[in-house]
């Protein structure tokens, strides 16, 4: 019996860590700061975590769920952010 509740104490955890999804929000370089800094609340608002801040480009990545992306998007829709599923890129010599 004592099982049961366990499964049902961890399923919700469960399903959280499933909608975790990692991306890549940057910005144009005119994009004030206070703009990315409210994102990056948002997203932290929103469920997510920020996992990298970047310092060439005006960007972050992010562990976050579908919701915490809307919010970006439509917080900053002014600065037109860019939202890219963050992904591994290999490059290929031709010979």
């Amino acid at each position: 019996m004592q099982l049961k509740y366990l499964v049902a104490l961890l399923l919700p955890a469960l399903a959280a860590a499933e909608k975790c999804l990692n991306y890549v929000i940057t910005f144009q370089p005119n994009t004030p700061d206070s703009v990315i800094e409210q994102a990056i609340a948002t997203v932290k608002d929103n469920g997510g975590r920020v996992t990298h801040v970047y310092k060439i480009i005006k960007g972050f990545c992010v562990c976050a769920p579908h919701e915490a992306l809307n919010q970006v998007s439509i917080m900053a829709s002014e600065w037109e952010p860019v939202i890219e599923e963050d992904t591994v890129i290999t490059t290929v010599g031709i010979s």
